[in-house]
């Protein structure tokens, strides 16, 4: 037996569904994590 879990869907699969959606893009999320590490 496999320890993984199958995630199948989208992001727009769990919007719809059940009304989440993310703060960030990829974009955002990568520039904000950048400058995060280089401040500290």
């Amino acid at each position: 037996m496999s320890d993984r879990i199958l995630i199948t869907g989208s992001h727009a699969q769990l919007g719809t569904e059940l009304g989440w959606k993310a703060d960030e893009t990829f974009d955002t999320g990568i520039i904000k994590t950048v400058e995060w590490y280089l401040k500290g």
